[in-house]
Order: structure tokens, then C-alpha cells, then sequence
């Protein structure tokens, strides 16, 4: 998810800088918004699928694992 974002600015900016003219100004105001409206649609995605998860965690061995992190980091 992260990564094609990241590709995807790094090829708007290498296009902007190879060709600095109107046209690629242009483009890369297009392809600027795309990139924003597809981060946000990927984060919503993110964000409803752990809204929705909660509910399918299973959470009986944070007990433990709770235990074990102290008495790791205790001594």
C-alpha cells in the first residue's frame, strides 16, 4: 500500500524535473490529486478493517503476553 504511493510520487517528481514545462505541471497537479484521493481511500480501507476486527482479535493471551514484556524489560 505504502510502497505504491511512494513509487508513485517518485516517478511525478522524476517526470517534473526531467520535463519542467506547462504541460508537465499540469500533469503533475492531476496526478498530485489522484495520489491524494487514493492515500485517503487506502486509509479509510485500513482504518474499517480494524474497526472491524476488533470485534475477531482473539485477546486471551494479552495476559500473558503483558506478563512476559514486563518481565523481560523488569531486570
Amino acid at each position: 500500500m505504502i510502497e505504491s504511493t511512494i513509487y508513485m510520487a517518485r516517478m511525478m517528481f522524476k517526470d517534473l524535473i526531467e520535463d519542467y514545462s506547462q504541460e508537465s505541471l499540469e500533469r503533475f497537479a492531476n496526478d498530485f490529486k489522484n495520489l491524494e484521493e487514493l492515500f485517503e481511500e487506502q486509509m479509510k480501507q485500513a482504518y474499517y478493517q480494524g474497526y472491524n476486527d476488533r470485534w475477531h482479535v482473539d485477546r486471551s493471551d494479552l495476559p500473558q503476553a503483558f506478563n512476559d514484556y514486563i518481565n523481560t524489560y523488569k531486570k
